[in-house]
C-alpha cells in the first residue's frame, strides 16, 4: 500500500478525489490537511471531515485533520463563490461530520509530523489544493523534499492541449486556479527539489473526460443500494450541470488520486533542460497525457465497489448458496457438468447468468438456481474452492464473523458423501497457497 498525505480544499471536486482515494485499497491515507482554495481553510476542513465520515472508514477517528491558514502566503484570499457551492459541496444537504474533529495542529506541522513517521517507509504528498500548506512546511523544514517520495499536484498549465487556455480559472486567462491563489507559494515549492509530477489544467480538462452512460448507469444502480460514494460523485455531476458544467469539472481532482494509485495512467513528459535554457531552474515532471477510459474506469470500479470494502459485523448464510456464476461454470466443466442454454438462456455467459440472479422473483425461483450451484459440487477439491472463494469474499468485504452453515444431506442423496463434504471444508488440505493464506487485515 502506498502511504498518502492528502492536501486538499474541498470543493465538488476535492471531494470526489478524497471518496475515491479513501475507497481505493491500495492507497492509506495517513493525514489530511486542508489548505485556502476553493474556500477558506477553516470551511475546507468541515468539509474534508464530512467527506471522511460520508465514506463510512471504521478508521476515519484515526486519520488526523488540521487545517492552514485564511489566505495564501503574501496576497489577497481571491474568494470564488460561485463553483461550489455555498457550504462547497454542492449544497448537497451533508451536514454531518460524524463527530470528526481536528487535531488542533496547524498543517504545516502535520505535515511534517505524518512525513517524519513515515519516511522510511515512503511517504507521498496529493496536493489537490494551492500549495500554502507545503510552502510553510518547507521553510520550517527545508530538507522536506528529500523525505517524500514525491510529490503529486493538481496545477499549472503547460500547454500540451488547448483545451488549457480555453478553461482557465481566475482573472487570467492563462491562469490554472490552484496556482493563481498563492503564486508565491507554488515558486517556492517548484524550485524546491521535490520528485514533483505537475499535472496541469490542459490535461485534466480534456474535452473527452466525461462520464459514458454506462458509467453512469452503473454509478445508478450502486447508488440505489445505498453505496455513499456512488451517490455523491452523481449529486455532485447533477450539481455541476446546474452551473452549465461538464462531468470533468467534478472530476479534476481525481486525476491526482488516479495517479497515485498508477502512474502508467499519465504519459509523462520527461525531456531533460537543453543546455543554456534556465540553467538555474529546478526540473520537475509534466503530465502530458491521461488515459482517459482506464481513469474513468478506474474512478467508478473504486466508487462503486466502495460499499463492499466498509466493516460488517458478522453473516450467517448456507455456503452452497455462494456458488458464483464465475465458479459455477469453472467447476461445470471440470465435472463435465452440462448447463444447457438452449433450455436457459442464462447459462450463455457469466454474464446472462448474474442477470437472471438479480431477477429472482420468488422463493421456487431462487431455489431452483440454488440446486443447480449443488450440482456442480462433486469432490473434496470442488468444497474447498468453494470455501476458499467465500472466504476470500468475506475477507474483501471486511466482514468480522461468517457463520458457515452447510446441507450434508442434501449432498449424500446426491451420491456424495459426507467426508467429502466435510474434507473440502478444511483450507488446510493439499493447496500449498491456500495453506498459507491468512486472511489477516494486518499484513
Amino acid at each position: 500500500m502506498k502511504n498518502l498525505h492528502i492536501d486538499c480544499d474541498p470543493g465538488i471536486d476535492d471531494g470526489v478525489a478524497l471518496l475515491f482515494a479513501l475507497s481505493h485499497p491500495s492507497l492509506n491515507i495517513r493525514a489530511i490537511t486542508t489548505v485556502s482554495g476553493n474556500l477558506l481553510a477553516d470551511t475546507c476542513s468541515l468539509n474534508a471531515r464530512k467527506i471522511l465520515h460520508l465514506s463510512k472508514r471504521d478508521d476515519a477517528r484515526h486519520i488526523p485533520i488540521a487545517k492552514g491558514p485564511q489566505k495564501p502566503l503574501v496576497r489577497p484570499y481571491p474568494r470564488d463563490p460561485f463553483s461550489h457551492g455555498v457550504d462547497g459541496l454542492g449544497d448537497l444537504g451533508i451536514t454531518d461530520a460524524g463527530g470528526l474533529r481536528e487535531t488542533g495542529q496547524f498543517a504545516a506541522d502535520l505535515i511534517l509530523e505524518t512525513v517524519n513517521k513515515h519516511q522510511e517507509e515512503g511517504i507521498s504528498l496529493l496536493c489537490i489544493g494551492p500549495l500554502t500548506n507545503i510552502a510553510l512546511a518547507l521553510m520550517k523544514d527545508p530538507e522536506l523534499p528529500t523525505k517524500v517520495s514525491e510529490l503529486l499536484f493538481i496545477g499549472g498549465s503547460f500547454g500540451f492541449h488547448t483545451a488549457g487556455a480555453l478553461r482557465a480559472t481566475g482573472d487570467n486567462p492563462v491562469s490554472e486556479w490552484n496556482v493563481y491563489v498563492d503564486p508565491e507559494a507554488a515558486d517556492l515549492v517548484f524550485k524546491a527539489g521535490f520528485n514533483l509530477t505537475a499535472l496541469g489544467l490542459d490535461v485534466v480538462t480534456r474535452p473527452d473526460l466525461e462520464l459514458s452512460v454506462t458509467h453512469r448507469e452503473r454509478l445508478v444502480a450502486a447508488a440505489n443500494d445505498s453505496n455513499p460514494g456512488a451517490k455523491f460523485l452523481l449529486d455532485v455531476v447533477a450539481f455541476g450541470a446546474s452551473r452549465n458544467f461538464a462531468s470533468w469539472c467534478c472530476l479534476i481532482d481525481s486525476v491526482a488520486v488516479a495517479a497515485a494509485i498508477d502512474i502508467s495512467l499519465t504519459i509523462v513528459d520527461r525531456r531533460e533542460r537543453k543546455e543554456h535554457r534556465w540553467p538555474e531552474a529546478t526540473e520537475i515532471k509534466a503530465a502530458r497525457d491521461i488515459d482517459v477510459a482506464k481513469f474513468l474506469d478506474l474512478l467508478v470500479n473504486t466508487l462503486v465497489g466502495s460499499h463492499k470494502r466498509l466493516p460488517k459485523c458478522e453473516h450467517h448464510l448456507h455456503i452452497e448458496g455462494t456458488v458464483s456464476p464465475e465458479l459455477l461454470f469453472t467447476l461445470a466443466a471440470k465435472n463435465s457438468i452440462t448447463l444447457d442454454s438452449a433450455d436457459d438462456p442464462a447459462f450463455t455467459s457469466v454474464a446472462t447468468l448474474y442477470e437472471r440472479y438479480r431477477a429472482f422473483t420468488s422463493l421456487d425461483d431462487f431455489l431452483h438456481y440454488y440446486f443447480i450451484g449443488f450440482s456442480v459440487l462433486q469432490t473434496q477439491a470442488d468444497f474447498e474452492l468453494l470455501a476458499y472463494e467465500h472466504l476470500k469474499t468475506v475477507f474483501a468485504q471486511g466482514l468480522r464473523h461468517t457463520e458457515i452453515f452447510f446441507d450434508p444431506q442434501a449432498h449424500s442423496v446426491r451420491g456424495i458423501s459426507y467426508q467429502t463434504v466435510i474434507s473440502g471444508k478444511d483450507l488446510h488440505g493439499n493447496n500449498q497457497d491456500r495453506r498459507e493464506c491468512t486472511f489477516d487485515k494486518r499484513q
